[in-house]
């Protein structure tokens, strides 16, 4: 299956996103399964604008297991926002958030009565994974500079990150920039097809990101019923 999360609309139809970009990124919504193929078992969620708590991605590509969201759907542990899914994988960690005290004793607090296991001896943080594999993108046409930051702040979400442009841009991308942050370039063509210029390095998916990202398929599967 392949499930979009909204439905493109005309690009002289948005406000406030150049067109130009707004091409790219319904290239990329169109051609998704070639860039993310689908595997057996698991269905490709496909984001636009995605929600998180420091920025918002283009596009984001999510391989998940539906059943394994509709199972943590009946298990009824959800998560409000990004900050949440943060807080829970940093209380699973033991490890410092960038949040206020009062702020994490509140989330505390919700995730608790939301039935997640906030106790030393409860939590096996890797079973509540359900993400087999996140790709980030965010598509520029003219300031790709900008772009590289804006999926630098999205790393924490990511298996993979990935520039799009159009392909007649691709010359003016600086490769060594892309070295620095591990980054693919993938090269959209007028007639709407993709090509991957370079893949970008896989790292681990952290576990705040596959919490979040889950939550989202969660949601996405909800509003097709």
């Amino acid at each position: 299956m392949i499930l979009h999360s909204f439905e493109p609309a005309p690009a002289a139809s948005s406000v406030g996103v150049p067109v130009d970009e707004l091409s790219v990124t319904h290239a990329l919504a169109r051609q998704a399964s070639a860039i993310l193929p689908p595997r057996r078992g698991f269905g490709l969620f496909v984001f636009a604008e995605l929600n998180s708590d420091h920025g918002r991605p283009d596009m984001a590509l999510i391989a998940m297991s539906p059943s394994a969201l509709r199972a943590r759907l009946r298990q009824g542990m959800r998560l409000n926002t990004a900050s949440e899914a943060r807080v829970l994988a940093a209380l699973w960690s033991g490890s410092d958030t960038r949040y206020t005290d009062s702020h994490v004793r509140s989330i505390r607090a919700r995730l608790a009565d939301g039935g997640w296991p906030l106790g030393e001896d409860d939590a096996t943080p890797d079973k509540y994974r359900i993400v087999r594999e996140s790709i980030v993108i965010e598509a520029k046409v003219a300031d790709w500079r900008s772009g590289v930051r804006q999926l630098a702040r999205s790393r924490w979400m990511a298996n993979r990150l990935a520039l799009a442009v159009p392909k007649d841009s691709v010359s003016r991308i600086g490769q060594p920039t892309l070295n620095m942050y591990r980054m693919g370039l993938i090269a959209t063509s007028a007639d709407g097809s993709v090509v991957s210029v370079r893949k970008g390095r896989r790292q681990k998916l952290s576990l705040a990101g596959d919490l979040w990202l889950s939550e989202l398929g969660i949601r996405a599967l909800e509003s097709t019923t």
